[in-house]
């Protein structure tokens, strides 16, 4: 896209619109950073994209409230850049949600259900969606400045004049490979919704991309950089991009916002003399959730453990099916052993009823009891071995050395789950922990979503905490100034039935044992020096072989 010489410009790029989610959950509290990011819930994930590829034949998307609060602000913005003149004449939303083709199709007729019932309220003027309109042009403006960026932001109702025309101009295109209705901005001004794969995610370019919908999760640095499509120039609307996407996607983003940001900085120490990238290779941080690329492409770096700073690691998954019965015996087993060396090496404290705390425990007993206990494998951050890993080098670096161990039953007034006895005087009543339910079950493979296991009220058991609910950032502080080199390991005996109280989309645990079933979260102090909690990824470049160039030549005269 040409850029005019005289014209201001703004490059948009990685870190902007994260530089907020990478370093603050809240962007009023920096200094930097666009406010640009808005969160689609997870429980609309679902009604956006299908869950497995067996689930692809009978999935329909529907317009959830994230998808219309996209696309409405896709037409405000639009309008407004018509408003304001100059710049890019196309105006292009992207929503990407999976790779399969068929779901890209269904989303056509819900998309153009939209635009004529939005069409229809402009004409007739409805005052619901007028009133809806300017509320979302009124909050979007005031949190994303106009003037921060040289522009001047446009009053409603003028851009209210333009909308009739941008909504009717609007075409929903499916871009994919097997499609044939693709995006063309050759021919005259283009206004578009665009849905598609990775035509979309990573391959062809988006001219004035505004307004993005992006939900399909992956989790390997360069792919995900790839699909990022929110770079570029944005020539008179740099205020105006907006991208809606699930809290994962935004930590991974920020994530890399912050790897880029480092990676710069590495790349400024080859100005030094005698540095060049033959002798100095960049490092990248590393992240216990995301690969940096495929393995294969990765021969030569140089390992490193994943870090867990700061971070709490807890169950999620269950395996409910008659063949994970041994699975959850194997972890209560564990956690029984770990209540007998706890409370045998530890100090019993007194805690808030139907809980128990022993502090002082000897981080080896944490480490047994890690080898003993599995986390299923999609809980992805929930790797035993990598979790030992790093506690071993905290250990070695002074840290992590005691750990506080804590049971957390059921405390509620009138709490009438069956009570669990895991050993040395510790008896607690169950918690109960439902599942998340999958249309109606028709495809249910056995593996139990509880979605959240802890909570801030749990993770202050050792702390002295006025609060009943506390904060993360006061939780942080707590633990910095009370227990900054030891960790927490939370035990919960979660009630194998589990019926789900008033929470909608939930059905019983239904898990197939009469004992108990044994969750765990582990809370890691963040340590004081930033350096030591991150862990980076380098290329060894010790077998690298570069061919010397003769130069010699250079100094002869020429004959």
């Amino acid at each position: 896209m040409p850029i005019p010489p005289d014209a201001e410009v703004r490059r948009v790029g990685p870190e902007p619109p994260f530089v907020a989610q990478a370093l603050a959950k809240d962007p009023a509290d920096l200094p930097g950073g666009f406010d640009m990011v808005r969160t689609v819930p997870d429980d609309e994930v679902d009604d956006l994209k299908p869950r497995t590829k067996k689930d692809v034949a009978d999935f329909y998307p529907g317009v959830t409230h994230s998808l219309r609060r996209s696309v409405e602000w896709f037409w405000l913005a639009t309008a407004a850049r018509k408003v304001r003149g100059g710049g890019n004449e196309h105006s292009t939303m992207l929503i990407h949600t999976t790779t399969e083709t068929a779901v890209h199709e269904r989303f056509k007729d819900p998309l153009l259900e939209l635009k004529n019932r939005t069409l229809t309220g402009l004409t007739t003027k409805d005052p619901e969606l007028l009133d809806r309109l300017r509320t979302t042009w009124a909050k979007e403006t005031a949190r994303v400045p106009a003037a921060d960026f040289g522009e001047t932001t446009v009053p409603f109702e003028d851009l209210l004049a333009e909308l009739p025309d941008v909504v009717e101009a609007t075409k929903v295109v499916i871009d994919n490979y097997r499609s044939t209705d693709r995006l063309d901005y050759e021919s005259g001004p283009v206004t578009a919704i665009a849905v598609g794969g990775n035509t979309l995610s990573r391959g062809l370019t988006l001219e004035g991309l505004v307004s993005s919908l992006f939900v399909r999760a992956v989790s390997a640095y360069d792919t995900l950089l790839q699909m990022g499509r929110w770079f570029g120039y944005r020539n008179h609307y740099a205020d105006l991009p907006r991208i809606w996407m699930t809290d994962e996607l935004m930590d991974w983003f920020s994530h890399l916002a912050t790897v880029e940001a480092e990676m710069r900085l590495d790349i400024n120490r080859y100005m030094n003399p005698g540095v060049t990238p033959r002798n100095f290779a960049v490092r990248l941080r590393t992240h216990p959730k995301m690969s940096i690329t495929a393995k294969a492409k990765m021969t030569s770096a140089v390992r490193a453990v994943a870090a867990y700073g700061g971070q709490l690691v807890e169950s999620r998954f269950f395996d409910v099916s008659d063949n994970g019965l041994s699975w959850l015996e194997a972890n209560v087993a564990a956690a029984r052993t770990l209540v007998c060396r706890a409370a045998r090496d530890g100090s019993a404290r007194t805690a808030r009823n139907e809980t128990a705390l022993f502090t002082e425990v000897p981080h080896e007993h944490v480490l047994e009891f890690l080898a003993s206990y599995s986390f299923h494998e999609r809980s992805s951050d929930g790797d035993s071995g990598r979790i030992a890993e790093y506690i071993r080098k905290r250990v070695r670096a002074g840290s992590l050395g005691r750990w506080s161990v804590g049971v957390i039953g059921n405390s509620q007034p009138r709490a009438d789950t069956k009570r669990c006895d895991l050993g040395s005087g510790v008896e607690v009543r169950m918690v109960r922990r439902a599942r998340l339910s999958y249309d109606e079950d028709s495809d249910f493979d056995g593996v139990a979503d509880i979605k959240t296991l802890s909570g801030s009220r749990d993770e202050a058991i050792d702390l002295d905490i006025a609060s009943s609910q506390p904060k993360r950032s006061e939780l942080d502080a707590r633990r910095r100034e009370q227990r900054p080199n030891e960790g927490l390991l939370l035990m919960y005996p979660i009630d194998p039935w589990s019926e789900p109280t008033a929470k909608k989309g939930r059905v019983p645990l239904a898990a197939p044992t009469d004992d108990v079933v044994m969750g765990v979260a582990l809370v890691f102090p963040r340590p004081e020096d930033k350096d030591s909690d991150v862990e980076y990824m380098s290329a060894d470049l010790s077998k690298v072989l570069v061919e010397e160039e003769d130069l010699s030549i250079l100094d002869q005269d020429d004959e």
